[in-house]
């Protein structure tokens, strides 16, 4: 970080720390995230097998959202390599995704908790009630297919010129056999 000469030591030593600060809280929040969407994916077993009953503990939403979620793994892997991303950006990206749909998640729980007890119920039977809620559970899949199906990267792969070019097919060059480019 480079300072003008003319700029006094104490306002150079402040905007030093400052920046430090904000460097050191950025990490920390992509860490938190990181680590979030570690402890979520390493839940799907525990949530899914809740009753160890082996697979006849499976319902059949649960099966149709594990199936979707491996297909859409499968895709997240493919688009990353089709945009030539490594093996740390493919993984940091999904869980930091992951991870910041875990605490959307926990929001909404702390939130049906809350409503329990506001039904005078007892905060065990609160736990309980949150718990069995199948609107939760179905939230919960459906959230995380569709943050796996958004952390999947996106976009226009560029040209040897470094421009964006989108072949486009008018209808006047189609029927004598020309194609033409157009630039957007």
């Amino acid at each position: 970080m480079q300072h003008d000469t003319d700029v006094p030591l104490g306002v150079r030593i402040d905007s030093s720390i400052a920046h430090f600060s904000r460097a050191t809280l950025c990490w920390l929040g992509i860490a938190v995230l990181f680590m979030a969407g570690l402890a979520r994916l390493a839940i799907i077993p525990f949530s899914v097998f809740e009753y160890s009953d082996g697979l006849h503990d499976v319902s059949t939403h649960e099966w149709f959202f594990l199936i979707l979620t491996a297909l859409l793994l499968w895709r997240y892997w493919i688009h990353c390599s089709y945009f030539s991303a490594t093996v740390w950006t493919r993984l940091t990206r999904v869980f930091l995704f992951i991870g910041g749909f875990f605490f959307i998640e926990i929001a909404f729980y702390f939130t049906s908790v809350i409503g329990g007890l506001d039904a005078n119920l007892s905060f065990d039977q609160a736990l309980t009630n949150a718990d069995a809620n199948f609107w939760l559970e179905v939230f919960s899949w459906v959230g995380l297919c569709l943050v796996l199906y958004l952390a999947s990267p996106s976009g226009v792969r560029q040209g040897q010129n470094n421009e964006d070019e989108i072949p486009v097919v008018h209808a006047e060059a189609s029927a004598t056999g020309s194609h033409s480019k157009e630039q957007f």
